[in-house]
């Protein structure tokens, strides 16, 4: 199963696909939902998740049944703190591995 995760901003939005590494970045108009619809296809992607605490998610994909490809995904908005975002992000940047165990010293 391939899930995408979605920071909507004001001007642009932020994709990354898990399992896997694949990224993108569109602004937020009508080309960049048709990159990302085009994105989301070509992933087979399943289910969304959105960072959007300003309800702006649901323009991205419109109400289920209509004609935008990932209107009839599982959808679920996610109010995320910034700094969980910078962390992966920082994460998948690096190429570092994720441990989720520290040594504690």
């Amino acid at each position: 199963m391939i899930c995408a995760g979605i920071d909507v901003g004001k001007s642009h939005l932020d994709i990354a696909l898990h399992p896997g590494r694949a990224r993108l970045r569109v602004t937020y108009d009508a080309a960049g939902l048709k990159a990302l619809d085009a994105f989301l296809q070509g992933h087979d992607v399943s289910r969304i998740g959105f960072e959007a605490l300003n309800g702006g998610c649901w323009r991205i994909c419109g109400p289920a049944g209509s004609r935008r490809n990932c209107a009839s995904l599982p959808r679920a908005v996610i109010a995320v703190a910034r700094k969980l975002i910078v962390l992966a992000n920082t994460i998948l940047s690096r190429k570092t591995e994720w441990t989720p165990q520290y040594q504690q010293k």
